[in-house]
């Protein structure tokens, strides 16, 4: 997708390379489904513009590494990323009651506990979100 790396995060916009059988199968549910001009528009001009691809990224690696420190400081084990998210295996701490205890203080992370893991998948956002969402989650393991 073009959410995060591309700015383009609520546009509706990816790409995907397929087999031309299945690229189109694909062309069938375009015109109900396509997205508008202006996040097409959007999506090729982004491509363009590699400075801000590249400062996206680099961004997004950089406060992950706050998320593996913090695991590694609360020797929580964790799944190498190479996306826009981190998954956090729990062990002491039940996925489920994190996940709402976060909720309920306004920070949504996804409890992966329905595909069979007591883990949760958080989304790396910017550097002020992380140190809250950093600051509520030590808070929730704390107790």
């Amino acid at each position: 997708t073009f959410s995060k790396a591309y700015g383009l995060g609520g546009m509706r916009v990816g790409f995907g390379i397929a087999q031309n059988e299945i690229i189109s199968t694909l062309h069938k549910l375009i015109p109900p489904f396509n997205i508008t001009t202006l996040s097409l528009s959007s999506a090729i001009e982004s491509l363009k513009d590699k400075e801000f691809v590249n400062m996206g990224i680099e961004k997004n690696f950089k406060e992950m590494l706050r998320y593996v420190e913090f695991a590694k400081n609360a020797g929580i084990e964790y799944i190498d990323s190479y996306t826009n998210f981190i998954t956090l295996l729990l062990e002491k701490h039940s996925s489920k009651e994190v996940s709402q205890k976060l909720l309920e203080q306004g920070i949504i992370i996804r409890d992966l506990s329905s595909y069979g893991i007591n883990a949760v998948r958080i989304t790396i956002g910017k550097e002020e979100q992380n140190t809250v969402v950093l600051n509520k989650l030590k808070e929730v393991l704390d107790n």
